[in-house]
């Protein structure tokens, strides 16, 4: 988190200067990358969600010099769940789908942009099933909605060509069943700090 903080710090203060690239109004911005997804640690549910690695693809449209449309979407990525014991409880593969406003500060033409947004995630769940003390049971998570939240900055290599680093935090609590049986819902709370390669279109 202090190295992601240190970046954010250094690309920002280059935002001050200039490049020949202009971020205006129409601009498509596509990008791919890798995020670690940290789940939120301090549940007092009774399951535990392991941290896991996510390859993400995103695509913004610039509706203005500042304000933009974005969709990221994180390729599905397994997850595992203990239990509060420290057992193996189960494993799941999450497809989150954010669909966010954002404001990007400094001109068009700085050669760094931060920007924060705001939006709405939908999670898909899938390949859920049972291990350790749990195993044979059937095992379903169920969609479900949520805010999420970003801030990162976009740094101009030249060529149209841009390094994004940015932190993402998602609100994905999924209702869960064992069996018949609801066990209520899982807090994933995942936040994801991430590096992505992009172009603008």
């Amino acid at each position: 988190m202090r190295f992601f903080t240190s970046i954010c710090v250094v690309i920002t203060g280059l935002g001050l200067h200039s490049a020949s690239w202009s971020q205006d109004a129409g601009t498509w911005n596509v990008s791919a990358g890798v995020y670690p997804m940290q789940p939120k640690q301090d549940s007092n549910t009774l399951f535990e969600v392991d941290q896991t690695t996510a390859l993400a693809l995103s695509g913004s449209y610039l509706l203005t010099p500042h304000w933009a449309m974005e969709l990221f979407i994180a390729l599905p990525a397994e997850y595992d769940m203990r239990l509060q014991s420290g057992d193996d409880a189960a494993s799941f593969k999450l497809l989150p789908a954010t669909l966010s406003v954002q404001y990007h500060f400094f001109q068009p033409q700085s050669r760094v942009r931060a920007y924060v947004g705001v939006g709405l995630t939908h999670s898909s769940f899938s390949n859920a099933h049972t291990k350790g003390p749990l195993a044979g049971q059937e095992f379903a998570v169920h969609g479900a909605m949520g805010p999420a939240a970003q801030a990162g900055a976009a740094f101009e290599l030249g060529r149209s060509w841009f390094v994004d680093v940015s932190a993402r935090c998602f609100m994905i609590e999924p209702n869960a069943q064992l069996d018949d049986s609801s066990v209520g819902s899982i807090e994933i709370d995942p936040c994801a700090y991430g590096l992505s390669i992009g172009k603008r279109l």
